[in-house]
């Protein structure tokens, strides 16, 4: 499950306590609200002008096996090795990882945000400009 909204910045909360609170309305009224780093918002206001892009995903964890009494806990890496290390297999390049991020990043865009009637909701300016919505859908 994935997404990504186009939200207007309400309020923007900076704490001095190394982190503050950025709270922003997409079209539909849902709310979103993320905690940052202080330094990050430090000088900003808000106002029309101010939109925040959030792009999600929900993705299950894997199962983990329960460690039974009397198991090894050592990690591998503290473990002897019995045998050989395999070769590490080589990195992707930068390039590759920007092509694979744009392909998915561009799933998340294809299928129109839906209103609360389940209709295609038409796009303003902003989203068309960040690619949220395609101009006329």
């Amino acid at each position: 499950m994935k997404g990504a909204s186009l939200a207007q910045v309400r309020h923007l909360v900076v704490a001095n306590d190394g982190r503050s609170l950025i709270h922003a309305v997409d079209a539909d009224g849902l709310e979103i609200k993320i905690e940052v780093p202080d330094e990050l918002v430090r000088g900003l206001s808000t106002g029309p002008e101010r939109v925040l892009l959030f792009a999600w995903s929900l993705h299950e964890l894997p199962e983990v096996k329960p460690v039974a009494a009397g198991e090894d806990r050592s990690t591998p890496a503290q473990q002897a090795p019995t045998e050989a290390p395999a070769e590490a297999p080589a990195a992707p390049s930068a390039r590759a990882v920007e092509e694979e991020f744009m392909t998915l990043f561009s799933r998340m865009t294809e299928s129109p945000p839906r209103g609360p009637d389940h209709e295609p909701r038409r796009g303003g300016p902003l989203e068309q400009l960040f690619g949220l919505m395609k101009p006329g859908t």
